[in-house]
């Protein structure tokens, strides 16, 4: 084997050493985000569930559908009366048209001890963070997994001699 072939597989060992461990540290650090992210996603979840278990459901009627503040999307107000008296409550929608219209009976959750701070019960809007942050977390998860294993198949292949070359 001439210097130049010789020049050429070392030169491509180095590139292929330096893109997996460049691979081997994204992995890492796609790792670390997933676990950040599925531990605040459950973080949330017990919040969210606390919360929920405390509460009260009564019935609500949808006062108004408009343009939500931002642009995006549509809000609902919805009245809501506990014990003779009336509250008002906001929900963002995600549908778009929304399935919800002007006189739709909907669940409100509310403290006993605080009936001002109701919230309408779809699963949005009392568990769209929380599955969003888990399916972002379980997705980086599965990228951090495939990258590793990547990285492992590159090593056996340079450890069996597969990056030699034969005369």
């Amino acid at each position: 084997m001439d210097a130049f072939s010789l020049f050429m597989l070392e030169r491509k060992n180095m590139n292929s050493f330096a893109a997996t461990a460049s691979l081997r540290y994204a992995s890492s650090v796609l790792a670390a985000a997933a676990a950040v992210l599925l531990a605040l996603s459950a973080y949330l979840a017990a919040e969210r569930w606390t919360w929920v278990s405390a509460t009260v459901r009564t019935p609500g009627e949808v006062v108004s559908v408009q343009r939500a503040i931002n642009g995006k999307g549509l809000q609902i107000i919805v009245s809501y009366t506990v014990a003779e008296q009336n509250y008002l409550v906001e929900a963002d929608v995600a549908q778009f048209p929304t399935t919800y219209g002007l006189g739709d009976e909907v669940d409100v959750l509310y403290h006993r001890e605080r009936p001002q701070t109701g919230e309408v019960a779809n699963i949005f809007n009392l568990w769209g963070m929380t599955i969003i942050l888990g399916i972002v977390g379980v997705s980086l998860l599965g990228v951090a997994v495939v990258a590793r294993w990547i990285v492992r198949a590159v090593q056996v292949h340079h450890l069996a001699g597969g990056n030699q070359n034969s005369p």
